[in-house]
């Protein structure tokens, strides 16, 4: 993909979970580590956070998984 546009657009993955999350009605997961590895620039984490108790826990794991 990063060979067929310009630099500076944004390759953005959708359908982001967390490793062992009970899967849901998304055909197509991957987790944020994956995601980045396959050469995302950026990840849209919806009901991994939304429908948390603690989002902001959920949120700090992400960043943890991804060094940041």
């Amino acid at each position: 993909m990063k060979k067929k546009i310009r630099p500076d657009m944004f390759i953005i993955t959708p359908g982001i979970q967390l490793e062992g999350e009970e899967s849901t009605d998304q055909t197509r997961v991957t987790t944020p580590r994956k995601a980045f590895e396959a050469g995302a620039t950026h990840i849209m984490i919806g009901r991994s956070i939304t429908k948390a108790d603690d989002p902001r826990a959920v949120f700090d794991r992400v960043c943890a998984e991804l060094g940041v």
